[in-house]
């Protein structure tokens, strides 16, 4: 034991010692609040974030990019599970049990915080097809829309939307990560519609059995699956990656911002 402490006594003087104690140099990791689009009121009572309006996560740091660039990961599909994983605050609270809307929402928060608000990024034009690169502002740009207060949501976080044709009472629930998962399983099927439609409804007309939904999934006509999504999506909360593109060749409106790699892998 003494020759271990006459090591360290040539090391680190006690004049050293107390600099390193008095200096700003701090290795507690800095967190942020990111408000949530659910307003935590799509979540059910019981969820760690039951009408929480925020959210609490790590800034990045280099485990978290390591994260982000394992390849074993990336080969596996749960790269961004396991960055959630890592930068959420609460570890009662599982990246696969957060609505899409709201981890688009840290996601967003992650990037700024980590790299700046400058995403690089390309986009067609829909009329002449011509690509135009930009540096989209990711501190202004994304607009948020929270979800209404009007919205009348029962204490599941659900709510209702009735069909047109059917007269159907549809009770539905947000996408969270594990809808998000079964899509990407589904891609390479011709069933993406009735997958979606699948996804959101929890019971129609009271019936919650998983066979009779599917069955009434199947036979549900075109104008009300049409009028659901629709319905939905004018319900649901949302962060939207868009810009007003003006190209040369008379185009104007308005067209998505794709989120490519370099969303966290920036140049």
């Amino acid at each position: 034991m003494r020759n271990n402490e006459d090591r360290l006594s040539g090391l680190v003087t006690q004049q050293e010692t107390s600099a390193i104690q008095n200096s700003n140099l701090s290795f507690v990791t800095p967190t942020e609040f990111v408000d949530l689009p659910s307003k935590g009121k799509l979540y059910p009572v019981g969820h760690p974030l039951h009408k929480k309006l925020s959210i609490e996560i790590k800034q990045m740091t280099a485990k978290e990019e390591d994260i982000l660039t394992s390849e074993s990961y990336i080969k596996k599909g749960i790269v961004l599970e396991k960055f959630l994983e890592a930068i959420v605050v609460d570890k009662n609270i599982r990246p696969e049990e957060l609505t899409t809307v709201d981890r688009s929402a840290i996601f967003l928060a992650a990037r700024v915080l980590a790299y700046g608000p400058e995403y690089q990024v390309g986009v067609i034009c829909p009329k002449c097809s011509k690509k135009h690169e930009f540096i989209y502002d990711l501190a202004d740009s994304p607009k948020t829309f929270p979800v209404s207060d009007d919205l009348a949501l029962t204490e599941k976080g659900t709510f209702f939307i009735e069909l047109p044709n059917t007269k159907w009472n549809v009770e539905c629930k947000a996408l969270f990560g594990k809808d998000e998962a079964k899509g990407e399983n589904n891609q390479t099927n011709n069933s993406l519609v009735s997958a979606q439609i699948k996804s959101l409804i929890v019971s129609i007309n009271g019936v919650t059995d998983k066979k009779l939904l599917e069955e009434a999934i199947s036979v549900m006509p075109a104008k009300d699956s049409k009028f659901l999504r629709q319905a939905y999506k004018e319900k649901s909360p949302s962060v939207k990656f868009a810009f007003n593109l003006e190209c040369e060749c008379s185009y104007t409106g308005e067209v998505d911002v794709p989120i490519t790699l370099e969303f966290f892998w920036p140049k």
